[in-house]
């Protein structure tokens, strides 16, 4: 249609009141008054006529209005969709699901991402269909970590799938997001033997690989697992070598399909944890400040979430109250508003622990016997050994004897059953204050439960805590 006549033509229809027009023509805007209007004129296109028109929108958002189709991606899927170009349509929903995990917005990500994979049947050649359908179920599966928990069903789904398409590739690159969400999943599980052997397998891909990318995110698993594994000189070492790679123009984009959050950061308050547990506390406060002036300078809430939380945890360890319960709260909140329930269960431990510090123990025995139930319904082990520690110790200061040999014992119990070494000696500190409570003919076996304390400890390197267990061993008499 020539201008005049479109001109002439939405000028009728403005007068007739169908349209509304806002601005004067050229610049003018123009849409249906009611959303019958437009489904009655749309339904009077030929389905043919439909695709065409589709079609021609896609193509000149993508030549004409390069910004818009780059911040609206979806947009330009949906057209191509309706134009019958389902192939055309898949790297833009792809492009949407991407941009809505670095805001946060997982559940959108997870639809844009699944409209991808219903299309994936008609991209012709088998291999890009299969290395693109892999990139999608590690989107997927990373959206459901944040959404779900990181031991959640649909994660474990998701990355299977993952992995079963890309046995067809054999042990090459291709398959290093996948083993990555593979080895998360088994992380969030506290499955350590698994996690290290996915570490492994990691760590010598990347190496064969070459690229800075993937030798950065092998380091970010290994630092983790490190850390989950009470290994902290080897969490330092990692965290090092993962920052002395990292390039936040190259490397800042890869969140989305590793673990949602930025790497360095994560180097960075993993780094501060284990130098607190090391009893190294100034250089532990500066390494936390660090991580949360970058995690602050992102837009990505998660990275945000999970650097708050691991500082309250640094400062629950060091016994910084005041601080604690601030960074728990505000990650919290943070969790509450973009639906980490993970991260805002591990948070209101942290809360609770300080409610109990200031006095209020009913309150902070609530909140962290909740947190504890809803990360069992989640089937997240990950720092759950932990979490029973401040459940026992609550409850002991609060005089609950019975209870808190309860928790520290279950505690004791996972931490053996999975690995999870990092709290083991200070649950075997608290082990032993409370078979110190008790009968006199339980003496030495606190006075055992101490030294275990003391040698599990210095093996880690975790002299704040190995501190503690020699003071309650002379307290105590021994």
């Amino acid at each position: 249609m020539a201008p005049v006549d479109l001109d002439t033509a939405l000028e009728r229809l403005t007068r007739s009141g169908l349209i509304s027009r806002r601005g004067m023509p050229p610049d003018a805007t123009y849409s249906f008054k009611h959303a019958l209007v437009q489904d009655a004129a749309y339904a009077t296109l030929l389905k043919s006529r439909r695709q065409q028109l589709h079609a021609k929108i896609a193509k000149v958002l993508i030549e004409r209005f390069p910004s818009a189709a780059g911040s609206l991606p979806e947009v330009v899927a949906h057209h191509f969709n309706e134009a019958g170009l389902a192939s055309e349509a898949i790297g833009y929903w792809r492009k949407a699901g991407a941009m809505a995990q670095r805001r946060g917005a997982n559940e959108e990500a997870i639809s844009h991402l699944r409209r991808a994979l219903e299309s994936i049947g008609h991209i012709a050649d088998e291999v890009e269909r299969t290395k693109v359908e892999v990139e999608l179920h590690v989107g997927i599966g990373a959206a459901f970590m944040a959404t779900r928990g990181f031991g959640a069903p649909e994660v474990l789904e998701a990355y299977s799938r993952a992995e079963e398409l890309c046995e067809r590739f054999g042990e090459r690159a291709d398959i290093f997001p996948t083993l990555w969400g593979q080895w998360l999943f088994r992380f969030s599980r506290a499955e350590w033997d698994a996690a290290q052997r996915f570490c492994g397998r990691l760590l010598v891909l990347a190496e064969k690989s070459g690229d800075t990318g993937l030798k950065l995110q092998a380091h970010h698993a290994a630092w983790a697992t490190s850390f989950g594994r009470g290994e902290l000189a080897e969490v330092r070492a990692h965290a090092e070598a993962g920052l002395a790679l990292y390039d936040a123009k190259l490397h800042r984009a890869m969140a989305s399909s590793y673990g949602n959050h930025d790497a360095s950061v994560c180097a960075l308050f993993f780094t501060a944890i284990s130098l607190a547990l090391a009893g190294e506390e100034e250089r532990a406060r500066t390494m936390a400040d660090s991580a949360l002036a970058v995690a602050r300078s992102l837009d990505d809430p998660l990275s945000l979430a999970l650097t708050l939380w691991i500082s309250s945890a640094m400062r629950q360890v060091l016994g910084d109250v005041a601080l604690a319960v601030q960074h728990a709260e505000a990650s919290r909140q943070l969790s509450a508003e973009h639906g980490f329930p993970a991260v805002r269960a591990w948070s209101t431990s942290v809360v609770g622990w300080c409610a109990a510090e200031r006095g209020d123990s009913d309150r902070g025995i609530a909140l962290l016997t909740d947190t504890i139930a809803e990360l069992q319904a989640m089937q997240s082990r990950q720092f759950m050994s932990y979490l029973l520690g401040l459940l026992g110790g609550v409850h002991m200061k609060a005089g609950h004897h019975d209870e808190a040999m309860k928790a520290v014992k279950e505690g004791m119990a996972l931490a053996d059953a999975t690995g999870e070494r990092f709290y083991s000696a200070e649950l075997h500190r608290l082990h032993g204050e409370l078979l110190a409570q008790t009968t006199i003919g339980e003496c030495k076996e606190a006075e055992a439960a101490f030294s275990t304390a003391i040698t599990i400890a210095k093996q880690q390197g975790a002299l704040l805590l190995e501190r503690r267990a020699l003071e309650s061993q002379q307290r105590r008499g021994g």
